[in-house]
């Protein structure tokens, strides 16, 4: 399943944002700008294959099931790896990625990558069929905003750099699932 949703993200990345022949409206969240997962643009694909109407195709740092978002000529995308591709290995090594892509040539233009937090849950029933990186990034188009998980909520500027801005999902203390700024 993992798998799947891997190779989907793949298809939509280099399909759905096909940037030579269409001039999609940013794509800012999950379901689009205005929630609905419907576009403006009337001169989308509606069919493709592995050899028609392809830009270019990538391979991610790790799998993802995350909706792609768009703003200008940039596409922000989740995806995980170290743990989590199968039920063997240790939850410590699981690392959360920020993919930055360029949507005209397809190129990785920066990768932000967080450790796993504090008691990750394990790899089974609904990690199983989505995986750590199921949540998608969204972006006001000077920030692109991600959460991680247990690592928290992360903020960046548009070419990579961290904005300052993390929200701990956990309070430490607790082990709630009360929002606390670091």
């Amino acid at each position: 399943m993992i798998k799947s949703l891997a190779i989907f993200n793949l298809l939509v990345l280099s399909c759905a944002f096909f940037r030579s022949s269409v001039s999609a409206e940013d794509w800012t969240r999950f379901r689009g700008v205005n929630g609905t997962g419907i576009s403006e643009s009337t001169s989308l694909p509606t069919s493709w294959s592995d050899s028609e109407k392809i830009a270019w195709k990538i391979e991610l740092p790790g799998a993802g099931s995350s909706s792609p978002g768009v703003s200008g000529d940039r596409i922000f995308v989740t995806c995980y790896s170290g743990y989590g591709i199968g039920r063997e290995g240790s939850a410590e090594k699981l690392v959360r990625h920020l993919v930055c892509v360029d949507a005209k040539f397809g190129t990785i233009l920066w990768d932000k990558t967080v450790a796993a937090g504090d008691r990750e849950d394990p790899y089974q029933g609904y990690i199983s069929e989505h995986g750590y990186a199921s949540n998608s990034a969204t972006t006001d188009g000077q920030h692109v905003f991600v959460f991680h998980g247990k690592s928290g909520v992360y903020a960046y500027d548009m070419d990579g750099t961290k904005s300052g801005i993390m929200l701990s999902v956990r309070n430490r203390a607790t082990g709630n699932g009360v929002p606390q700024q670091a």
